[in-house]
């Protein structure tokens, strides 16, 4: 890829320096986009993250190095204008390892889709993501709590955490989650009651919390949810007591 103007133009600028003061060490364009601040911790954030990689089968990661550019490494998207990372795909690769807390620092980062085999605990410090749009952790097998701190997530349109193996209650803290559209936390091992605040989440029009531990009532706060077109909450031991009135939605909220 080619270097952004301003560092073509400086490397000619250096060049003319050597023909001037030999002897003067040359600062090439790659070495210019390498010692940028933020394109620096981006690099060192991936490569933390594949550190930990015990399997590729693929070998999706093998030119994860200094033979290309960090934006050009498989798997990879990164801004034109402040070329820092905005998406990592990394669906259904086959990849095996735990999550590196470094990936926090991927400030500019905005789809992070990692449906692979990946274990371990959700670090703390993805909620540092504070631009991400999109998290799809679906598929792995991830295990304790959601972290409270996804809850910093004010761009999130789509979360799953499907698939896992993820315990405890579903946290209240998510309620801050004001733009999520789909919420997919089904297939795991939540307990506890499906919790009010889903009824905030307004502009919801997927949620899917089928086959977990879930205990209680149907809350009504599915009646606020006019957007909703699909809920799955079948293989639950939950209560059609409060039953959501689906007349606006395409299933019921129920459905087992």
């Amino acid at each position: 890829m080619s270097p952004p103007f301003h560092s073509f133009h400086l490397h000619k600028l250096c060049y003319a320096f050597m023909i001037l003061l030999p002897g003067v060490t040359i600062l090439t364009a790659t070495a210019i986009r390498t010692n940028n601040g933020g394109n620096e911790t981006d690099r060192l954030a991936l490569l933390a993250f594949k550190e930990k990689i015990t399997n590729d089968p693929q070998g999706v990661l093998r030119l994860w190095n200094d033979s290309l550019n960090f934006c050009d490494w498989n798997g990879v998207q990164y801004g034109r204008r402040h070329r820092r990372v905005t998406t990592i795909d990394l669906e259904s690769r086959g990849i095996a390892s735990t999550l590196s807390p470094y990936l926090g620092n991927l400030s500019f980062l905005r789809v992070f889709n990692l449906s692979n085999i990946f274990q371990g605990e959700i670090p703390l410090e993805l909620g540092r993501l504070f631009r991400l749009e999109i998290l799809d952790l679906n598929g792995n097998n991830f295990e304790g709590k959601i972290p409270s701190t996804l809850s910093r997530y004010s761009e999130l349109t789509f979360l799953s955490v499907a698939n896992n193996n993820l315990v405890e209650k579903i946290p209240d803290e998510l309620s801050s989650l004001s733009k999520l559209t789909n919420f997919q936390i089904h297939v795991n091992k939540f307990t506890g009651g499906i919790p009010s605040f889903i009824g905030n989440l307004t502009l919801l029009e997927t949620m899917s919390a089928a086959y977990n531990h879930l205990v209680g009532s149907i809350p009504d706060a599915f009646g606020q949810l006019r957007n909703i077109m699909a809920i799955g909450l079948g293989g639950n031991n939950l209560s059609a007591r409060h039953r959501y009135d689906a007349s606006s939605s395409s299933t019921p909220a129920a459905g087992s």
